[in-house]
Order: C-alpha cells, then structure tokens, then sequence
C-alpha cells in the first residue's frame, strides 16, 4: 500500500509542476489537470 501512495504523490507532484507551466489562456486543460489532482488528492486521504 504504501508504494502505491508513494506514487500518487510523486505523480500529483508532477501534475502540479505540469500545471504551473502550462499557459494560462489553455484554461480547460488547467481545469482538468485541477480536476485529476484533487481526485488524487482524495484517493490519499
């Protein structure tokens, strides 16, 4: 189990970092990376 967290960290991270770097007039694929870290952000808790 805690491998596979570790993991879910470790792409949340990434998928964070992706999302600082993407330009900010690309708002749906903001949105949806938003939508994909939360969802990871809950599958954590």
């Amino acid at each position: 189990m805690g491998a596979r967290w570790e993991k879910l960290e470790e792409i949340v991270f990434l998928l964070q970092n992706l999302s600082d770097d993407v330009a900010l007039s690309n708002r749906t694929y903001k949105a949806k990376l938003q939508e994909i870290i939360q969802m990871c952000e809950k599958a954590k808790k």
